[in-house]
């Protein structure tokens, strides 16, 4: 009878476990971490133009496609709304990120993800041309502030690649819940 008990405890313990860190998404954030709360928020496709935004806040489901989730799919990265994929220009003569409609071609990102307490983080990089190993970064964190979007649009930063980021963006696993 004890071993019983036991065996149904255990069996209590890891499901609860499991329901609480939920189950990998093909979806993920790409988030600005930098310096104070004012200054985080995710990378999010709005009017056809990238910007810093805090995430959509629990108001659309985790399995679920926002304009500020992005798929990765080996070496292209998609907005999950199908607003198109992140490119940038591998000759490094312009550091600017921007959204094209159709799979870029040679233009390919890195991502290397780490499990964590938290679930799955990573890095961001180009792949491809003289800036390959450059990571996402934002070129003035200080106007990149999480607010409504309309007040975002036009006051955004540039979203960058770096070779010495200063601002870089973190990669991160969404994970869903029953």
């Amino acid at each position: 009878m004890l071993l019983r008990s036991l065996c149904a405890l255990l069996f209590v313990v890891i499901g609860a476990t499991a329901s609480l860190a939920g189950f990998p998404t093909n979806r993920f954030h790409i988030r600005l971490d930098h310096g104070t709360p004012s200054r985080r928020g995710c990378l999010m496709l709005h009017d056809g133009r990238l910007i810093v935004w805090h995430n959509n806040g629990g108001r659309v489901g985790d399995t679920q496609n926002a304009p500020d989730r992005w798929y990765i799919d080996g070496t292209r990265i998609k907005c999950s709304t199908g607003g198109g994929y992140l490119a940038y220009d591998p000759t490094g003569k312009d550091s600017g990120v921007f959204i094209v409609a159709k799979p870029p071609e040679g233009i390919d990102w890195k991502v290397t993800l780490k499990r964590s307490e938290g679930g799955e983080r990573g890095v961001l990089e180009a792949a491809t041309g003289t800036v390959k190993g450059w990571t996402l970064d934002v070129e003035d964190p200080s106007s990149a502030r999480p607010g409504p979007p309309s007040a975002l649009s036009a006051a955004a930063s540039r979203i960058i690649i770096a070779k010495e980021p200063r601002h870089p963006f973190v990669v991160e696993r969404i994970y869903g819940h029953k």
